[in-house]
């Protein structure tokens, strides 16, 4: 019978835990399609961007790109969200997906500018490779 108050004790301890840890929403997914952009040299990437991302629950999302103070795109109350934007952008940029709420966090994606003329591989290639 010892064991079994131990037990029960444990376990009403848990449950106020676990009750808070379900209450927060959670990224679960971030993308960024596509992630690298191609263009000739000196000129900024014009092109449509999706940006794509699924979260644990519903919840407040807002899309930023840093360096600029507004966000680009804000969804309300949604668990999964897509969206595609003609950005021009002239470097490497980063994206934050912010999550809004009592418990806050974010998620942030890089989106790759290459220029024609440079290798535009990844730097992958190995010291050995003949191609």
């Amino acid at each position: 019978m010892n064991n079994f108050n131990i037990y029960l004790t444990f376990i009403l301890l848990c449950l106020p835990l676990n009750a808070e840890a379900e209450q927060h929403t959670v990224i679960e997914s971030f993308s960024i399609k596509p992630s690298i952009c191609i263009v000739e040299r000196d000129a900024t990437c014009k092109q449509n961007i999706r940006f794509q991302w699924h979260l644990s629950r519903p919840g407040n999302t807002c899309l930023y790109q840093v360096g600029v103070q507004q966000p680009i795109f804000c969804d309300v109350d949604k668990q999964h969200s897509s969206i595609v934007l003609m950005l021009s952008v002239e470097k490497e940029n980063n994206f934050i997906l912010r999550l809004s709420g009592s418990y806050i966090s974010e998620i942030h994606r890089k989106l790759n500018i290459r220029e024609l003329g440079k290798d535009v591989r990844q730097s992958r290639k190995h010291l050995w490779s003949v191609f």
